[in-house]
């Protein structure tokens, strides 16, 4: 919460700015009760995410129902109910941006939020959660045994004759 304030209230208008917003950052650190929440769920985490494939992590979140407590039952609940698409493009993304260079990042995610916005879950996401609040999107594909590669992989790609307008970061 204190780092959130902290980026909340800088204006980061120029390097300086950045600069000591960091370092208030890196001094404030995170609380004893942060740490003791990590560490009390680090080993679940290393052993639920350690597999980079979308469909082992889904079954390893499947598998732990009743075995966990409240907070992780929330995120449980979110990762299961949440976008496949999204699940999909994150883990790709991932994986792809392990090796990249910041400003490969840079590049790179533009093109992926352009494609996100343009496609069917961000649209109905916004529209089911967000407009109506009925709160059941109804996700294309609708589950992560039935979302394909391909389907992943075109959210990584360029739109044709598309110039990015960071390519001389």
């Amino acid at each position: 919460v204190i780092v959130f304030q902290i980026l909340i209230s800088a204006s980061l208008t120029d390097k300086k700015e950045v600069n000591l917003v960091l370092k208030k950052i890196q001094q404030k650190g995170i609380s004893s009760v942060q740490e003791n929440r990590i560490e009390k769920y680090k080993n679940r985490m290393v052993s639920l995410f350690e597999s980079k494939n979308l469909k082992d992590i889904y079954k390893k979140f499947c598998d732990i129902v009743g075995k966990e407590d409240e907070p992780w039952k929330r995120n449980r609940q979110v990762f299961l109910q949440g976008s496949p698409t999204s699940a999909g493009i994150i883990c790709e993304q991932l994986k792809r941006a392990k090796n990249y260079s910041l400003k490969e990042v840079f590049q790179r995610d533009l093109v992926l939020a352009l494609n996100c916005v343009r496609g069917f879950d961000f649209s109905e996401g916004v529209k089911t959660l967000l407009v109506e609040k009925s709160g059941v999107p109804q996700w294309e594909p609708d589950s992560i045994e039935k979302l394909k590669e391909s389907q992943i992989q075109k959210y990584f790609d360029s739109p044709s004759g598309w110039i990015n307008p960071l390519q001389d970061l």
